[in-house]
């Protein structure tokens, strides 16, 4: 009779040990919160394909897509914006097809001020993404997709 107690024994061991708990993500790389994330100041959108963009030329309306400089509304409703192609590529008006895709928005404000200086003398140029957005998924009050006004947020 004393043989099922080892038997037992041996069983409730490895019943106790095999049980280990199973991490479904698993990574190397370290997680950065969104806060810290947006806060980091290495962070900056770069335009890429599909993106719509404004491209506002102070006191150049007519040069001007979507200008935040006129008097009139520049919302992405009104159709005020230009889309990125799959190649990178916006049609500007009056400096043709630029490649932007890869760059951020102050670098493409950059590159418009080099092409457009011939034309235009010291251009003060402002370049948009007017479709940022973020999801906000779980247990809020109003989850869905938000539009973001400013590339950057003060944390």
């Amino acid at each position: 009779m004393k043989t099922p107690v080892p038997i037992l024994l041996i069983l409730l061991l490895s019943a106790l040990l095999s049980c280990q708990s199973n991490r479904l993500f698993k990574t190397s790389l370290p997680i950065k919160d969104s806060v810290n994330y947006a806060a980091d100041s290495a962070f900056e959108h770069l335009i890429k394909p599909d993106d719509k963009l404004s491209i506002s030329i102070w006191n150049h309306d007519d040069l001007s897509v979507g200008s935040i400089f006129g008097i009139y509304n520049s919302n992405e409703v009104y159709g005020k914006w230009l889309l990125v192609d799959k190649k990178g590529e916006v049609a500007v008006p009056a400096a043709g097809k630029i490649k932007l895709a890869g760059l951020s928005t102050r670098q493409a404000a950059d590159t418009l001020k080099i092409l457009l200086s011939h034309k235009i003398v010291n251009p003060v140029i402002v370049v948009r993404v007017l479709n940022l957005q973020a999801t906000v998924l779980g247990e809020v009050k109003n989850p869905g997709v938000f539009m973001l006004e400013k590339e950057r947020f003060p944390v």
